[in-house]
């Protein structure tokens, strides 16, 4: 909720929930669909509909992979960048506010147990 509203107080207001998946996914070199939904956790078939719809948003564009004519990269457009970086400046700022609600020092312990869970 907190992403989504800061998201669109950036001028991202068409952005749902489910588009995370894709964009917490995609890396900076891009990927092919296959692999970011593997990576997601999803299937071939909802994957690709949540990358046409960011495609035809203006966050994504494809490209042919260098390393197989036959496949296409998905990658972020300048647009598609711009969200994500609103998105990191978004987390940062959530993060320091709940950091002065809770205490630094617990916000790292947060941070680790997580990154611990996120390894498992």
């Amino acid at each position: 909720m907190q992403l989504g509203r800061r998201l669109a107080a950036a001028g991202f207001a068409d952005q749902r929930f489910a588009h995370n998946a894709v964009f917490a996914n995609v890396p900076p070199e891009g990927i092919r669909l296959t692999d970011l939904a593997d990576r997601a956790g999803m299937t071939k078939q909802a994957m690709s509909e949540l990358v046409n719809d960011l495609e035809r948003l203006g966050y994504l564009r494809r490209r042919p992979d260098p390393t197989d004519g036959r496949a296409r990269l998905i990658e972020f457009s300048d647009r598609g960048w711009a969200a994500v970086r609103s998105a990191l400046t978004a987390f940062e700022d959530m993060e320091a506010e709940l950091g002065a609600r809770i205490g630094v020092t617990e916000i790292r312990q947060l941070r680790r147990t997580l990154e611990a869970i996120a390894r498992a």
